[in-house]
């Protein structure tokens, strides 16, 4: 789901993914902190760990951390087939996103030690908000697919701006779905870097929140 959150905004995507390279020669790398480190910065936006195993800034860490909610509000609107919004209705979604992802509950634990890196375990419980509104979200649309409107644009933004108060109403009720357990590879690239790779990420992210 979303492929990295975009391969994070491509240039950003090679921090994200490997860790520091003096970290690499040691015999016990903290492969857990690591991949929670990466987790705790895409859906918190709390890069303080983060930064002690990527050699990444706190204002890019936080660039990857805003990018990630863009790409998340995009891909839900791509789901609606919405193509655009204004800035000010992304933003607001964006937002919506900012604090649903502090609900994110994941556990992280070193499961293995491999002879050519790690194998980390995480347990997610996936966030509930889109299963509870499919219906009230699907009600939304319709009604405003019954209405008249002078342009695609316009009618865009009105089913994008009925869905939203739809989430938004539900954002205090979030509850969880049943746990669900992704084992993350955490190796050397050929650089020497510990690399989270895309597909375990993706495979993570998946679960965060149920759609």
């Amino acid at each position: 789901m979303k492929k990295w959150k975009a391969m994070l905004f491509c240039g950003c995507a090679c921090f994200m993914l490997c860790g520091c390279g003096e970290d690499a020669t040691s015999v016990d790398y903290d492969a857990a902190g690591y991949v929670e480190g990466v987790l705790k910065n895409v859906y918190y936006g709390d890069s303080e760990d983060y930064r002690v195993f990527v050699n990444i800034s706190e204002e890019d860490a936080k660039q990857e951390y805003e990018g990630g909610l863009s790409v998340e509000t995009d891909y839900l609107l791509q789901t609606f087939g919405i193509d655009k919004i204004n800035d000010e209705m992304h933003q607001q979604y964006e937002d919506f996103y900012r604090d649903v992802y502090q609900k994110a509950k994941f556990k992280v634990r070193l499961k293995e030690k491999l002879e050519d890196g790690y194998e980390v375990e995480v347990v997610i419980s996936p966030i509930d908000i889109f299963v509870k509104t499919n219906d009230d979200v699907d009600a939304a649309f319709d009604t405003e697919l019954s209405k008249e409107f002078a342009t695609e644009a316009e009618l865009d933004e009105n089913i994008a701006g009925a869905v939203l108060q739809v989430l938004n109403a539900a954002k205090g009720d979030i509850d969880y779905l049943e746990d669900q357990t992704v084992i993350v590879t955490i190796k050397k690239d050929e650089e020497g870097y510990w690399n989270f790779n895309d597909e375990d990420f993706n495979a993570v992210d998946t679960y965060i929140i149920a759609y």
